[in-house]
C-alpha cells in the first residue's frame, strides 16, 4: 500500500440538516508549467478550460446526504494541472477512479499518488475543506468517477460491519489526513460503466446508485482486506525499469528497439516487461510509443515548417488520412486546425517548445 500522510486537526463540524436538495459548489482552476493559469472562480458542477488547452464535462448527482458521485470527462490538448477545493464540511472519505487516462493526484497535508486504470485513489480528509489537484501530464482522453462520502454517512451503512483496519482507522477521532492507492479489482473496475448505464430516472435512480454505493464500499473493504492495496517497495523497483524503458524510447522513436533489446535491458523478459509495461503506464509499449509520435507531431505542427505530410511520415504513417484520424483521437481536433489554432492563440508552453 502507497500511503502519505500527515498529521491534521480534528474537525468537529457536522453538516446543516436540511430538508433542500443538497448543493455542491466548489472552487476549481487550473495551471500550466509556462505559468499560464485560471483565476479561481466560484462555479456549480462545470468549469471550462481554454479550448486550446482541453474541454471538460462534468456530472454531480446526490446519492444521499453526505453522499455524492462526480463523473467526469477530459478531452486535454495540452499537460495541465487541475486544482479544485472542496467545502466538504466533515471528515470526508473520497475515492477516485480512473476509467481512462493516467494522472497524478495530490491532497493537501498529504502528498501525491500515481493512478491509472489498474489503480484507484482512497484518501481521507481531517478536516472541512478537501484541497486537490489532478496533474495531466499527457495529452489523451481522462475519465474519471469521484466518490465523496462524509465520516457520518460512511459510520451508518458500515455500522456492524467488519471494517479493514485502514478504514477503522480513518473513523477515528485522531485520524490523519491520508492519500493511498489501491489495486482496482474487476469489481471496483465496473462500476463506472454501471453507474454511467443507470437505465432509470427519479426515486428509481436514486436507488439505483444506492446500489451501486454500496457495491463500490463493499468492493473496497474486499480489496483493502485481501490484499489488493499496493506492494510500494515492488512497484517502485518496477516503474523504475519501466522508466528507463521510456527514456530508451524517447531518444529512439523514430527508430524502436527490438522489444527483445529492452527487455534485457532492464532484466525482464519480453512477456514480463509487456504486462509491466501496461500497469505502470496504463498502455501497451505500442500504443504509447504512438503517443509519444503524436506529440512530437503536434509540436511540429506548432513550429510551423513542414507540410502535414511531411509530418505524418515522422510520425511513422504512411497515409495521411490514417494520421489525421489518429491525431484527432487524441488531441480532438484535426492537425491543419491544431496548427491554425495554436498559433493563432499563443498556447505554446515549454513542453511543445522545449522551454522550461
Amino acid at each position: 500500500m502507497t500511503v502519505q500522510s500527515r498529521a491534521c486537526a480534528v474537525e468537529k463540524s457536522q453538516p446543516k440538516a436540511s430538508n433542500a436538495p443538497p448543493t455542491f459548489n466548489f472552487r476549481q482552476g487550473w495551471s500550466m508549467s509556462g505559468g499560464l493559469n485560471s483565476c479561481h472562480s466560484e462555479i456549480t458542477v462545470n468549469g471550462e478550460l481554454p479550448d486550446a488547452v482541453g474541454t471538460e464535462k462534468k456530472g454531480l448527482t446526490w446519492i444521499a446526504d453526505g453522499c455524492a458521485i462526480i463523473i467526469g470527462r477530459r478531452l486535454i490538448r495540452q499537460p495541465v494541472k487541475m486544482q479544485a477545493t472542496f467545502p466538504t464540511g466533515e471528515p470526508t472519505l473520497g475515492l477516485h477512479i480512473p476509467v481512462a487516462g493516467r494522472l497524478v493526484a495530490s491532497l493537501a497535508g498529504a502528498g501525491s499518488v500515481a493512478e491509472n486504470e489498474r489503480s484507484y485513489g482512497l484518501n481521507w480528509v481531517n478536516g472541512s475543506i478537501a484541497d486537490v489537484e489532478f496533474d495531466h501530464a499527457t495529452p489523451g482522453i481522462y475519465q474519471t468517477l469521484l466518490f465523496i462520502c462524509s465520516g457520518s454517512y460512511l459510520r451508518r451503512i458500515l455500522d456492524g460491519t467488519r471494517r479493514p483496519r485502514l478504514i477503522d482507522s480513518f473513523l477515528c477521532e485522531k485520524a490523519q489526513s491520508t492519500l493511498t492507492t489501491v489495486n482496482a479489482t474487476a469489481m471496483i473496475r465496473g462500476i463506472p460503466q454501471l453507474v454511467n448505464s443507470n437505465p432509470y430516472d427519479g426515486d428509481l435512480s436514486r436507488l439505483y446508485l444506492q446500489g451501486q454505493v454500496f457495491n463500490l464500499m463493499a468492493g473496497v473493504m474486499s480489496d483493502l482486506e485481501d490484499g489488493g492495496s499496493r506492494d510500494q517497495s515492488h512497484s517502485d523497483k518496477a516503474n523504475a525499469k519501466i522508466r528507463a524503458v521510456c527514456d530508451m524510447l524517447r531518444s529512439n522513436l523514430e527508430r524502436l528497439p527490438p522489444i527483445e533489446v529492452l527487455a534485457t535491458s532492464v532484466g525482464l523478459s519480453p512477456r514480463e516487461l509487456g504486462r509491466t509495461f501496461r500497469v505502470s503506464t496504463g498502455r501497451t509499449l505500442l500504443g504509447w510509443v504512438a503517443e509519444r509520435r503524436l506529440e512530437e507531431a503536434a509540436r511540429l505542427l506548432v513550429d510551423g515548417a513542414l507540410p502535414i505530410k511531411v509530418v505524418s511520415h515522422r510520425a511513422g504513417y504512411a497515409h495521411v488520412a490514417s494520421f489525421t484520424s489518429a491525431f484527432t483521437r487524441q488531441f480532438g481536433t484535426p492537425p491543419s486546425e491544431y496548427r491554425r489554432m495554436r498559433i493563432s492563440r499563443h498556447f505554446v508552453p515549454g513542453w511543445m517548445t522545449g522551454q522550461e
